[in-house]
């Protein structure tokens, strides 16, 4: 009955069309975050690779799918339609930021704790991260770029040759 409730492009997805076999558990968006106490609002993927007072202070995603695609939206392009033309563009912007030392790193789940206590200015993040975050430092700030973020999604599943009753077991 929950189905009822998903966005429609979470309602079917190519690998289960008519969720039969999985259902979301847990979303959210990936965007940028950034503390206010080092930095102006950080509000494109641009300013995030190329202004020179975040050198040094920025962090990507090591997970490729989410830094290439908000790299992608902020190029024009579609990450949903990707080309070689539009995967090497979004390459070479992430390459330039890398080589020219905006970028201090790219992180997993680790950014956290380099934004909290400071060491970065302004990361590529998960929104739901710096809901929590914010408990105990009002200065993150997060927000969807100017171009566009992802929706992500963490999905249940039953095995093949499970049900929902070996499933829970």
């Amino acid at each position: 009955p929950n189905i009822k409730n998903l966005i429609a492009q979470q309602r079917h997805p190519n690998w289960d069309e008519n969720r039969d076999y999985s259902l979301p558990w847990q979303s959210g968006m990936t965007g940028i975050a950034y503390n206010d106490k080092l930095t102006e609002p950080v509000l494109s993927i641009d300013d995030l690779l190329s202004n020179p007072k975040l050198k040094g202070k920025v962090g990507l995603l090591s997970e490729f799918a989410d830094t290439i695609s908000l790299v992608m939206l902020s190029n024009g392009d579609d990450p949903a339609k990707v080309t070689d033309a539009s995967f090497n563009r979004a390459i070479n912007k992430i390459k330039k930021a890398v080589d020219s030392g905006q970028v201090r790193q790219f992180y997993g789940n680790d950014y956290s704790g380099a934004l909290a206590k400071g060491d970065l200015a302004a990361t590529m993040a998960w929104s739901g991260d710096i809901v929590q975050l914010q408990l105990d430092n009002k200065h993150l700030k997060w927000n969807l770029p100017k171009d566009g973020g992802d929706i992500w999604t963490d999905n249940m599943l039953i095995p093949k040759g499970g049900n929902v009753y070996t499933a829970s077991v």
